[in-house]
């Protein structure tokens, strides 16, 4: 009867300690499953996201004003850091003067990398926020330059004018022992986008020095002049003023004047500038001797 007992009350003991190691063990063996799962699936959805899109949060955009070859070219371009990596749009790229292939595959934001393009290294000066460039004369588009006439129509610049008339005068009118008089000095123009007409006039009226009345109008200069933008020529016709240098004269003359206006222009350099420059197609050797010891 005792042995009965003792088995009879060690059997719900031991039934419940099974109970819990079945549980543990199953327990554990679905967080592996499950966490296996859910890794191949994260693993999955990342494999299949386009390039770019899962760093997207991480993009940061600069303003750098780019430096080629140790030279400003004068103009600050947009460009995206992405995992180390400076990114610009091919668009952006030509811009600022660099060749982009036409048949480079980009990237699913539409953005190419600067280390893709070929003969083309740079660096990033944060504290000045400056792109610095070195490029071969192959990475770099060239400048073309045109006879005059020969531009492309979308090239041509058109500038905006008005049409009107203006009259400038100043007046003068006197009193003196009985006697008026009056002078004017008169400024007539009438402009269009055909060009420019100007006429200066002197009128008197009333006592003149000799002290009789007259009335007498003479005219100063009659001039009509048409600039072209894109010749950057001013033709005149009519009375005008030639231009002199330091060491002549400038002569009054009546007539047709044709004459290169360079103030059109003011971001032309219209003197020569003194540069060096070269490329370099094969390595150079320096050889230094010293006492007669290389």
């Amino acid at each position: 009867m005792g042995i009965l007992f003792l088995i009879a009350t060690l059997m719900p003991r031991l039934s419940a300690a099974t109970g819990k190691t079945d549980e543990a063990a199953t327990g554990k063996t679905d967080e592996a499953t499950t966490g296996k799962t859910n890794d191949a699936a994260t693993e999955k959805t990342n494999e299949g996201a386009p390039e770019g899109v899962s760093g997207a949060s991480t993009d940061e955009t600069l303003l750098l004003e780019v430096q080629v070859n140790g030279h400003s070219i004068g103009k600050v371009g947009e460009f995206t850091l992405r995992h180390g990596k400076l990114m610009a749009r091919p668009d952006e790229l030509r811009d600022l003067g660099f060749q982009v292939p036409d048949a480079r595959a980009f990237g699913f934001s539409g953005l190419i990398a600067l280390a893709d393009l070929p003969g083309l290294t740079w660096s990033v000066d944060q504290k000045n926020q400056e792109l610095h460039v070195i490029a071969s004369d192959n990475s770099l588009v060239p400048t073309l330059l045109h006879f005059y006439g020969r531009e492309s129509p979308v090239s041509r610049r058109v500038i905006e004018s008005g049409t009107g008339v203006t009259l400038n005068h100043d007046t003068v009118g006197t009193f003196a022992s009985g006697k008026m008089g009056g002078a004017a000095s008169l400024d007539l123009r009438a402009f269009s986008p055909r060009g420019v007409v100007d006429s200066g006039w002197l009128a008197y009226a009333g006592a003149g020095s000799s002290g009789t009345g007259t009335n007498k109008a003479i005219r100063l200069d009659s001039t009509y002049s048409f600039a072209d933008v894109n010749t950057l020529r001013r033709y005149r016709v009519g009375d005008f003023i030639t231009g002199g240098l330091a060491w002549t004269r400038p002569i009054r003359l009546e007539g047709v004047q044709i004459l290169s206006d360079f103030s059109m222009r003011p971001d032309l350099v219209t003197f020569p500038l003194p540069s060096i420059s070269g490329s370099i197609a094969v390595p150079s050797t320096w050889k230094c001797w010293r006492t007669a010891t290389r």
